[in-house]
């Protein structure tokens, strides 16, 4: 994970108004790697892991990393965003 080097980045930098955040996602389901992700083991080893259930798509990052850049959220710096269905937290 990014989480120390967000957070030393983030103090550095916040004196002069430049946030740092990262983002961290599970498994992301692309066209590459549909077939591999879909295969017993990885379904058995990864997907029912995860406490939602499902694969991370492109999108749910994007929309993670939208978020952390969105001016209207200008107090949030130092941030590791975990994008992963819950699987962190078990």
């Amino acid at each position: 994970m990014l989480a120390q080097p967000t957070r030393a980045l983030a103090l550095e930098l916040a004196p002069y108004s430049i946030r740092v955040n990262s983002v961290s996602p599970t498994f992301v389901k692309t066209k590459d790697n549909k077939k591999l992700l879909e295969t017993p083991l990885m379904y058995y080893e990864a997907h029912d892991q995860i406490p939602l259930k499902k694969y991370a798509e492109a999108s749910d990052v994007a929309s993670a990393i939208c978020f952390l850049a969105n001016d209207e959220n200008n107090m949030i710096t130092g941030h590791d965003l975990v994008v992963d269905g819950g699987w962190t937290i078990q």
